[in-house]
């Protein structure tokens, strides 16, 4: 059973950074796919979002920053932005392929 239970998280973070690509690429085509997606799955990202929001840190941009140094240390020469560019294979791959 835990198994199953993280690969579902796995795939439902996956998507949500899958999301938020093709947000910041097309709005028009995110609020297409949106419609699509389980509402759960969507009420889920929604209470992740609050719960964070509600424990905001001020020192958090020093934390990133204090990371984003320590990436580009260990040879990611892209730092956090790094994290970003598998996700965009992600969307490229499956821009013309169906799930």
């Amino acid at each position: 059973m835990k198994i199953f239970i993280s690969i579902i998280h796995g795939y439902t973070f996956g998507l949500r950074h899958c999301l938020h690509e093709i947000y910041r690429r097309d709005p028009e085509e995110y609020e297409r796919l949106v419609t699509t997606i389980n509402p759960g799955i969507l009420k889920n990202y929604q209470e992740v979002r609050d719960f964070w929001e509600s424990r905001s840190n001020p020192i958090e941009p020093l934390f990133q920053s204090t990371y984003n140094g320590f990436l580009i240390a260990n040879n990611q020469t892209d730092g956090m932005k790094s994290y970003s560019y598998v996700v965009a294979l992600l969307v490229n791959y499956f821009k013309n392929k169906s799930l």
